[in-house]
């Protein structure tokens, strides 16, 4: 779940990171930088979380591959 709303982050930044250049009701502008790098922290971490996790004789997870 932690990681579905990492990947989450990253898809609403990059969505955002298209229109940066639009200016909002009262001045605001989209922060999309932040956003992206929250969500590629949280990622590596659960990444590393999940391949650390296991002993020397196990392969590590092939779903990261790609």
């Amino acid at each position: 779940m932690e990681y579905a709303k990492a990947l989450i982050k990253i898809s609403i930044a990059n969505t955002r990171g298209k229109f940066g250049n639009t200016q909002l009701f009262g001045q605001g502008s989209l922060q999309y930088s932040d956003l992206m790098n929250q969500g590629i922290n949280e990622k590596k971490t659960l990444e590393d979380e999940l391949k650390g996790g296991m002993s020397e004789v196990q392969e590590p997870p092939l779903f990261f591959l790609g």
